[in-house]
């Protein structure tokens, strides 16, 4: 899709890390209490969302990074609609995949900046002050999730240390991520704590702030999963 967009940071990128919203294999914890079909529907809006707010946001090139099927007709459908690159996550753990993947973009670019598609309260001023925090000349900048976790990733330069050694998907991620800041003597910014959805039971928590979401809205209407 040919579409000039005049970003406020053109040397910096911002990467959306996901995979294709497959029945059966997308968000397999929601799908144990409204069903394999409307979790995989869920999951799809959650990855437009996060695409469609990064790309409005119009603060840098965007990228999204799959980790399977990059040729799925939902992806494909994305890259008709919105401007932005595709690319396959490599092999490995979450931690080699990310550190892969933001060494190949930090190559051509000044800074780079990673999220996932699960926590739909990214927003543009989020994203602006992690570009601008990584503009003066902080080393990282991350978003702590209130599950021990963190959303967003922003980093001028790499190192293979803040991957390693991390219980991935567990409530120390964010705690042990610090310790190998540390380790690499980067400069830490941390932004406000956000929370991302993994369960059905994060749906109904932040239903309030779901529902000021137009495309995650109307699929709280449609799955009549949710009370209001």
């Amino acid at each position: 899709m040919n579409r000039k967009i005049e970003y406020l940071f053109p040397d910096s990128e911002i990467m959306i890390f996901t995979k294709a919203p497959e029945i059966g294999e997308s968000k397999t914890r929601i799908a144990q209490t409204t069903g394999l079909e409307l979790a995989a529907s869920f999951s799809g809006r959650l990855i437009e969302h996060a695409v469609k707010t990064v790309v409005d946001a119009s603060l840098a090139p965007v990228s999204i990074w799959v980790a399977d099927k990059p040729d799925h007709p939902f992806i494909q459908s994305l890259i008709s609609n919105y401007p932005l690159s595709v690319f396959p996550q490599t092999d490995g753990t979450l931690g080699d995949r990310m550190s892969n993947a933001l060494d190949t973009r930090l190559a051509s670019k000044h800074s780079v900046v990673l999220i996932g598609s699960d926590c739909p309260f990214i927003n543009r001023p989020y994203l602006l002050s992690t570009l601008t925090q990584l503009k003066h000349d902080r080393d990282i900048v991350i978003g702590p999730a209130e599950d021990g976790g963190y959303v967003l990733i922003g980093l001028r330069k790499n190192d293979k240390r803040l991957f390693e050694n991390i219980a991935w998907s567990q409530d120390s991620v964010m705690q042990q991520t610090r310790k190998q800041v540390d380790q690499c003597g980067y400069r830490l910014f941390e932004l406000d704590m956000l929370s991302d959805i993994d369960y059905f039971e994060d749906i109904q928590r932040w239903q309030p702030l779901i529902t000021s979401v137009p495309a995650l809205q109307e699929w709280l209407q449609n799955s009549g999963e949710t009370d209001g």
